[in-house]
C-alpha cells in the first residue's frame, strides 16, 4: 500500500513537472540565449532537486548557465562526460573530485539533434538518480529548450535581416517608402525620400497617408495611381513623370521629374497589403534633354539655312585647317567638301596673299571679328575671284577661341558691274571731252584748209602748188586720224563695198614720217585681197590704231608688218585676215588679259587707253573676232594681234551690219 502511495506521487509530480515544463517555454519567446540558458538550469534545477546543473548553448559563441556551488569544476566534468556521450539522447555518467563533498551521478541530454549544438547536464549525489521519471523530464526540459534557442536564433536573424534591409533602404540612393492599406498610410520612408520631397525628418510621413503628408499631390495623378495599383495588384513604372512639390527654400511650388515605380506588397494569401514606392529624380536629365532637343533644332534650323545659304559658310580651326564646308563654298569655289574639309584653307588663296591668312588667324585668336574684307580668291579652275569676307571667331563650351567661322560672299559680278560703272563714267566724260576738242580743233583746222586752198589758187609756181597739196591731203588725213584717235567718230555714211587692200597703203605712208623719225620699218604683205562690207572710217582707224601700237613698242631698228590675206576652206565661208606683228619686247603675260579693257594702257605717258577697246568693239560689231599672241623671251620677243573678218560672200552680214548702224 505505501509502495502504491509512493507510485502516485510519483506520477502526479511527473504530471505537475510535465504541466510545468510544457508552459515554460512561453516564457522564453522574445528573450536571448543567456536567458534562455538560465531559465533551462533553474527549471531542471528545481524540477529534477539537482544538485548542480550545467547549460551549455553552442550558436557562435558559447553562452552557458551553470548551478553548482558545493561543486566547483562540475562544467569540467561535464564537457568531459560530453565527450563520452558522444550523441547519445541520454547520457549517465560519475563525476568526482577531491574537494566535492560527494560523488554526483550525472545525465546529459543534447540540446537539438546533437550536442554540438549544445547539451545540459544534471547531477545528483543520489545513486538511482535518473529515475525513469527523471530522463524524460530531462529530455522534455533538453527540447522545449530547442525550441526556445531555435526561436531565438530566427528572432535574431529576422532582426538582423531587417536591420540590414533597413540599413540598405536608408542608404539606396532612390527615395524608397512602403505604405499600408487602401488609405495608403505610410509605414516607412526612407531619409532620401524626406529630402526628395523637401520635408524634414520621416515623422512628417510616418502614420500620414500620402495625401496628408503630401496634400499639394491632390490635384496630380499620383493617388489616384497608388489607387490602381492596391485595387488590381499589378506594378505601374512612370518615366520622367512632372510633379510639383513645396519644396522650395521659400514652400513654394517647384517643378521636378521622377522616374518611379508603384510595386504592389502582397499577402501570403495573394490579397495586396500595401504598396512600394521607389522614385528616382531625374529633372536634371529631363531638362539636359529638353535642352539637347532645343540645340538640336536649333541646329538643324542652323544646318538648313547654311545648306541654303548663296554665300559660302566655311569653319576651320586655328591652323586653317577646313571642318567645314557648305554646298555654296562647293559652287563659288569647285572644291567639294571631300576635297576641303581636314585641308588648309590655304588652298583657295594666291601666293601673293598667302600672309592675310596669318594676320587673320592672328586677329581671330585676339577674340577680334572681321566684317566685309574684300580680296581674292582661287577657284579649283584656277580662276580668280573677288570676295567679301566676314570672319567671326568660335569658341567652346568654356568660353576658348578654338576657330573661326568664315562668310564669304562673291562679288566679282559687282566688282565687274562697278567696274562698267566707272568704265562709262569715263566714257562719258571722255565723250564730253572729245565734242569739245573736236569743236575747238575743228574750227582753225577749217581755217587753215580754207587758206591753204587760197594760197594753192593764188601760188604762181608748180611746185609750191604741188607743196600746198600736199598739206591740204595731210590736214584732211590729220582732221580724220584726229576724230578716230578720240574713238568718239561717227561716219554718217552706210556701210558700202570695201577693199581692205586700198586702206593699208596709204595708212603705211601717213605712219612712214612717224615711223621713220624712230628708225622703224613698216612692211606691207597684201598677199590676198577681198572686199568686205563696212565703214570705211571704222576700219581705217581699227588698222590706223594697230600700226598705232606696233610702232610705239618697238625700239630704234624694230620692224613693224602688216600683212593681209584670205582664208578659204570647205567647211568654212571665205575670210579677210589682217596680221599686225612687231618685234618689240612683248606684252608680260599678266598683263595680256586687261589689253582690251577700257582706259588700261601701258604706255604711260602717251596713252588713252582705248585704242585696243575700240578695235575689239570695231571687230565685234563686225562679226569678226581679234587675236593676241606674245613673246617676252630674252632676243626673241614679239607680239602679234590677228584680226578675221567675213568676206563679201555672206549676203546675211550686210543686212546685219545695216540694221546695227
Amino acid at each position: 500500500m505505501q509502495e502504491h502511495d509512493t507510485e502516485i506521487r510519483e506520477l502526479r509530480r511527473l504530471i505537475r513537472d510535465l504541466v510545468a515544463l510544457a508552459t515554460t517555454p512561453a516564457g522564453w519567446v522574445g528573450r536571448d540565449l543567456i536567458q534562455i540558458a538560465d531559465g533551462i538550469a533553474d527549471t531542471l534545477l528545481h524540477t529534477l532537486r539537482a544538485e548542480a546543473v550545467y547549460v551549455g548553448l553552442y550558436s557562435g559563441n558559447v553562452t552557458e548557465s551553470l548551478r553548482a556551488a558545493k561543486y566547483p569544476g562540475f562544467k569540467g566534468e561535464a564537457e568531459r562526460l560530453r565527450a563520452e556521450a558522444g550523441n547519445a539522447a541520454l547520457f549517465v555518467g560519475s563525476a568526482g573530485l577531491p574537494d566535492w563533498p560527494s560523488q554526483l551521478r550525472v545525465a546529459l541530454c543534447p540540446i537539438g539533434l546533437s550536442t554540438d549544438e549544445g547539451f545540459v547536464a544534471v547531477a545528483r549525489s543520489n545513486r538511482s538518480f535518473p529515475s525513469e521519471t527523471d530522463g524524460l523530464l530531462l529530455s522534455v526540459a533538453a527540447n522545449q529548450g530547442a525550441v526556445a534557442v531555435q526561436t531565438a536564433r530566427l528572432r535574431s536573424k529576422a532582426e538582423f535581416e531587417r536591420g540590414r534591409v533597413e540599413e540598405l533602404l536608408a542608404q539606396a540612393p532612390a527615395a524608397i517608402g512602403l505604405t499600408s492599406g487602401p488609405q495608403h498610410r505610410w509605414v516607412y520612408v526612407n531619409e532620401q525620400y524626406v529630402r526628395l520631397t523637401g520635408r524634414s525628418s520621416s515623422s512628417d510621413f510616418l502614420g500620414k497617408t500620402v495625401l496628408e503628408s503630401l496634400p499639394e499631390i491632390e490635384t496630380q495623378p499620383f493617388v489616384s495611381l497608388l489607387d490602381e495599383v492596391f485595387r488590381t495588384g499589378e506594378s505601374y513604372v512612370g518615366r520622367g513623370a512632372r510633379a510639383v512639390l513645396n519644396r522650395a527654400h521659400t514652400g513654394q511650388p517647384e517643378e521636378a521629374y521622377f522616374d518611379f515605380v508603384y510595386q504592389p506588397v502582397k499577402k501570403a494569401a495573394g490579397t495586396v497589403d500595401g504598396v512600394l514606392v521607389h522614385a528616382m529624380e531625374v529633372t536634371d536629365a529631363v531638362k539636359a534633354r529638353e535642352a539637347l532637343e532645343t540645340t538640336l533644332v536649333a541646329s538643324q534650323r542652323l544646318a538648313a539655312i547654311v545648306d541654303s545659304s548663296d554665300d559660302a559658310i566655311v569653319s576651320k580651326n586655328l591652323k586653317g585647317i577646313v571642318s567645314s564646308w557648305n554646298p555654296a563654298a562647293e559652287r563659288i569655289f569647285g572644291y567639294s567638301a571631300e576635297e576641303m574639309v581636314g585641308r588648309s584653307i590655304r588652298r583657295i588663296i594666291p601666293p601673293e596673299l598667302q600672309d592675310d591668312e596669318d594676320e587673320i588667324l592672328a586677329a581671330i585668336g585676339k577674340g577680334e571679328r572681321i566684317e566685309h574684307f574684300e580680296t581674292v580668291r582661287l577657284t579649283k579652275a584656277g580662276e580668280r575671284i573677288d570676295v567679301s569676307l566676314t570672319i567671326s571667331p568660335v569658341r567652346d563650351e568654356k568660353g576658348n577661341i578654338i576657330g573661326a567661322a568664315k562668310i564669304a560672299r562673291e562679288i566679282t559680278h559687282q566688282k565687274r558691274a562697278e567696274q562698267a560703272l566707272r568704265t562709262a563714267e569715263r566714257l562719258a566724260s571722255v565723250g564730253r571731252l572729245a565734242a569739245t576738242v573736236a569743236h575747238e580743233i575743228n574750227n582753225p583746222l577749217e581755217a587753215v584748209t580754207n587758206l591753204v586752198y587760197l594760197a594753192k589758187d593764188r601760188a604762181d609756181r608748180s611746185d609750191v602748188r604741188e607743196f600746198l597739196g600736199a598739206v591740204e591731203d595731210e590736214l584732211d588725213r590729220i582732221s580724220h586720224l584726229t576724230k578716230q584717235t578720240l574713238g568718239f567718230y561717227r561716219e554718217t555714211t552706210t556701210p558700202t563695198l570695201l577693199s581692205v587692200g586700198s586702206l593699208i597703203d596709204p595708212l603705211v605712208s601717213v605712219f612712214a614720217t612717224r615711223a621713220g623719225n624712230k628708225g622703224v620699218m613698216i612692211r606691207p604683205e597684201i598677199r590676198d585681197d577681198g572686199d568686205i562690207c563696212a565703214v570705211p572710217g571704222e576700219m581705217r582707224q581699227l588698222i590706223a590704231n594697230l600700226l598705232s601700237n606696233s610702232i610705239d613698242a618697238v625700239d630704234q631698228g624694230g620692224v613693224v608688218r602688216i600683212r593681209l590675206n584670205t582664208l578659204d576652206g570647205a567647211s568654212t565661208a571665205r575670210k579677210i585676215r589682217i596680221t599686225v606683228a612687231d618685234n618689240g619686247p612683248g606684252i608680260p603675260p599678266e598683263l595680256r588679259s586687261r589689253l582690251f579693257e577700257p582706259f588700261f594702257t601701258t604706255k604711260r605717258e602717251v596713252g588713252t587707253g582705248l585704242g585696243l577697246w575700240i578695235c575689239k568693239n570695231i571687230v565685234e560689231k563686225h562679226h569678226g573676232s581679234i587675236r593676241m599672241k606674245s613673246s617676252t623671251r630674252h632676243g626673241h620677243s614679239w607680239t602679234v594681234f590677228s584680226i578675221v573678218l567675213p568676206s563679201l560672200e555672206r549676203p546675211a552680214v550686210q543686212e546685219t551690219l545695216r540694221q546695227a548702224v
